[in-house]
């Protein structure tokens, strides 16, 4: 239960940071724990959405890319 309160919130979190209402549903939502499908209910009716997808490879979630600014750093690099 523990697992499904974080999701959640993690969940609600993004929603208000993209500014979109709970009331607006969304098609699916990606998570990386394996979780039993009482706990995936929950979570659909809190997030308000209609498919949870398991991803076994958290490294498709997200992924840091570091470009240097060419101009900043000069010809010297």
């Amino acid at each position: 239960m523990d697992k499904t309160q974080k999701i959640v919130n993690l969940g609600l979190a993004l929603r208000a940071d993209k500014k979109i209402r709970v009331r607006q549903p969304l098609n699916s939502i990606n998570i990386t724990e394996k979780l039993e499908d009482y706990y995936l209910e929950i979570i659909k009716e809190e997030l308000n959405v209609k498919e949870v997808i398991y991803l076994a490879d958290s490294s498709a979630i997200a992924r840091k890319v570091c470009r240097p600014n060419a101009k900043l750093i000069g010809p010297k690099f």
